[in-house]
């Protein structure tokens, strides 16, 4: 597709991905902010929106995580669930990713405070 900018072919994609969801009788998708549907659930997980643009940056990434997910496989990604076994190949990923990326948010890793050796007398 030479020729074609970025934006352009990101608009052309979007087209189609509404196309495809009006022509399966799916919802459409909504582009400003989480969607009604699963909102509540995600944001029950984790937590409501920051402020703060780092955090917001963080949540935003584990929120659309989730809605990817629950927009592929009809449910969002149920953090409980022992048995994975039952999930195809990219499924699991995409569910062990939307489950890292909230873990992730909720329980940030703490840096290595590794101090070096005790030097004192």
């Amino acid at each position: 597709m030479a020729g074609w900018s970025p934006l352009a072919l990101a608009n052309r994609q979007a087209r189609h991905v509404e196309e495809l969801a009006d022509a399966l009788g799916a919802e459409p998708i909504e582009r400003a902010n989480l969607g009604e549907r699963h909102a509540a659930q995600i944001e029950r997980q984790l937590g409501e929106r920051p402020e703060n643009p780092a955090d917001r940056e963080g949540w935003e990434r584990a929120a659309a995580a989730q809605e990817s997910y629950a927009l592929q496989y009809g449910q969002l990604p149920d953090p409980d669930i022992t048995d994975t076994a039952s999930l195809t190949g990219r499924q699991f990923d995409d569910f062990k990713q939307a489950i890292d990326l909230a873990e992730k948010f909720v329980n940030p890793p703490t840096p290595d405070l590794d101090r070096g050796p005790d030097l004192r007398p």
